[in-house]
């Protein structure tokens, strides 16, 4: 405030003189000089360079501490929550904290090993492309110590840092200045250079502890942001292992049919009849991957549950395409005609598999029935066996688990997907059973319309 004072002082003394001796070019001169003024004012005001020159000169003699703690830690966290607009993390960080020393330039690099230092930012400064090789007694300095590390001192002191092998690689980046640690939870994240300020200036214990501390905090945003990197593709290739899993049971299934046409070729290979049936075989097959490796695509299931379904219909030709060559499989239907939206594939594979298990529960001896009906604005799909059964704690604990079975070469997830796809169709899977009992599967879906009813269909038995 003394100077800008002293400063406007100035330029009214001068103006007065200019005008009362400048003769008949005063007034004149006096604007011309009040113009100039005015401009060099403007260029200080906006100049970095000496509003830190400015900052210097006045903090010497007027404060006891370097820092007003308070607005730098304000100003640093004001720089680094900004929005995406104001850079990436990492070069909001850089620039908050190169702003405490006022340094217009500066990289960070992150420690995958203690070996190798790879790039994450850089600002305003040329640095080495790609991964460098760094000593371990760098490394382990920056970690044990926790210190920042002074370049201009270490190029005129000797050995200031014993034991310290600063990488000539980082040691030869011009303007180089200050290396500071980042520390997240007693681990080395990586480290920053800064640039020289952009005026002459001390650096003392003041500016390490401030710096320091500065870079725990960055480097505990930088490992936050990595973290929640790894955590989203680590779910993604969840999500992708989930959908692979379910689509690796119609896979065992393509296998197995695939594998009884080939077996059954030597014997009919010169039947004209079998040919076609093997060329209509393979050529399913085909269909039926490429959809499962739509599927596996991300939209795949959304793009499939567009579909209506006629259920009376499907649940004919699942009974029609059964192997069963006996009455061990009937369905019955109260309704004539009922919809739902599902993926009509996916719909089948899981009523084929519900049957498959009730047929193995009979092993033979027994009876599957396959019901639809209406109830409500519901369509229900039953698949009843009169098996041994199951108990409630395995139906609790055991039934729906992924990757558990009981049989020689399944999978274990067959149940699973089966309940995962109808509540994914806004229906519910419900088991009743007990020992000695049998066992119902009941499968409640959405119904598009009014289902039709009407007598049922009678008995339509597997062929």
């Amino acid at each position: 405030m003394v100077g800008a004072g002293a400063f406007l002082l100035m330029m009214a003394g001068v103006g007065f003189y200019l005008r009362e001796f400048g003769g008949e070019w005063g007034t004149v001169l006096q604007a011309t000089f009040l113009f100039a003024m005015a401009l060099l004012l403007v260029a200080v005001v906006f100049s970095s360079k000496f509003r830190a020159k400015l900052s210097a000169f006045i903090s010497k003699p007027f404060f006891r501490y370097k820092f007003d703690y308070r607005e730098e830690w304000l100003s640093f966290i004001m720089t680094i929550s900004a929005s995406e607009r104001g850079g990436a993390l990492a070069n909001r960080i850089l620039v908050g904290i190169a702003n405490i020393v006022e340094s217009p330039q500066g990289a960070i690099w992150v420690c995958d090993t203690s070996e190798r230092a790879t790039p994450l930012e850089t600002w305003n400064l040329n640095i080495p492309q790609g991964s460098q090789d760094v000593d371990p007694s760098f490394t382990k300095f920056l970690k044990e110590k926790q210190a920042v590390i002074n370049l201009s001192v270490l190029n005129i002191e000797t050995n200031p840092y014993p034991g310290l092998i600063v990488p000539d690689w980082l040691r030869d980046i011009r303007r180089g200045w200050l290396i500071i640690p980042l520390i997240h939870h007693d681990r080395l994240f990586g480290f920053m250079l800064l640039g020289h300020s952009r005026a002459a200036r001390e650096v003392d214990y003041e500016d390490y502890v401030l710096l320091t501390t500065v870079g725990r905090q960055a480097a505990s945003y930088l490992a936050e942001r990595e973290a929640t990197r790894t955590l989203a593709e680590t779910q993604q290739f969840s999500e992708f292992n989930r959908r692979f899993a379910f689509v690796l049971h119609d896979i065992k299934n393509l296998v197995s049919q695939l594998s009884l046409m080939v077996q059954n070729a030597e014997k009919h290979k010169n039947n004209p009849a079998f040919q076609e049936d093997m060329l209509q075989t393979v050529k399913e097959s085909v269909d039926k991957m490429n959809r499962l490796m739509v599927r596996l695509h991300e939209g795949g299931k959304e793009a499939a549950a567009t579909a209506s379904i006629n259920l009376v219909q499907l649940l004919q030709n699942v009974v029609i395409k059964n192997p069963l060559d006996n009455d061990k499989l009937v369905f019955e239907s109260e309704v004539n005609d009922v919809a739902v939206v599902a993926d009509e594939e996916r719909l089948t594979a899981v009523i084929s598999h519900l049957i498959d298990n009730a047929v193995e529960a009979v092993d033979g001896i027994g009876r599957v029935a396959l019901r639809l009906y209406a109830r409500g604005g519901e369509a229900v799909i039953e698949v009843k066996d009169s098996g041994i059964g199951m108990d409630e704690e395995f139906i609790r604990n055991e039934l729906f688990r992924p990757f558990r079975t009981t049989k020689s070469g399944g999978y274990g997830i067959e149940a699973y997907e089966s309940r995962e796809f109808v509540q994914e169709a806004g229906g519910r899977m419900d088991v009743i059973s007990a020992p000695g009992e049998g066992t119902t599967i009941r499968i409640s879906l959405p119904a598009m319309q009014n289902a039709e009813t009407g007598p049922a269909l009678g008995s339509l038995q597997a062929v």
